[in-house]
């Protein structure tokens, strides 16, 4: 299971040689404000992660804009630069999971998100989606190791 505060516990200290809290790493991030998100590059993979999942089926971003006011639109003016056909395609929210069902498949970084996305809804029994959780550094997952577009298509195709 992945602590989602790892990237500020972990990565961030390697990243700028300074120790952050949690309160601290946020206050960092709603200093830099919504720049900080817009000017993130993309990953080299992004687009052709993008061009697997729509030949597959349509694609839904969903991305949580944590507790940090920017955070929202920031995303948005990320994506405006770098897949602007995406903009319809987006759902800003920390809640993925109310998203499942069992033709849905998340791709996610975080292990507690995709656990939630995969458990049936008590009340509606039939949802529960699928979920490929994507390597990263600050994840629990062996990344180094791994091809993960490789993995996916041996999923989807």
């Amino acid at each position: 299971e992945i602590d989602h505060h790892v990237i500020w516990k972990k990565v961030m200290p390697r990243l700028t040689g300074k120790q952050y809290t949690e309160e601290g790493f946020k206050e960092l991030l709603e200093a830099a404000g919504e720049e900080f998100w817009e000017n993130l590059d993309p990953y080299p993979w992004f687009d052709e992660l993008w061009d697997l999942c729509m030949s597959v089926a349509p694609v839904v971003i969903m991305s949580s804009p944590w507790t940090i006011p920017r955070a929202a639109s920031g995303k948005m003016l990320w994506l405006m630069k770098h897949k602007p056909e995406a903009l319809e395609r987006i759902s800003l929210t920390s809640v993925k999971h109310h998203h499942a069902h069992p033709n849905a498949l998340l791709i996610d970084d975080r292990a507690d998100s995709c656990a939630l996305f995969r458990q049936p809804n008590p009340d509606k029994p039939e949802w529960g989606g699928r979920t490929y959780c994507w390597p990263q550094p600050w994840s629990a997952f062996n990344w180094a190791l791994r091809d993960p577009l490789a993995e996916l298509r041996g999923l989807l195709l």
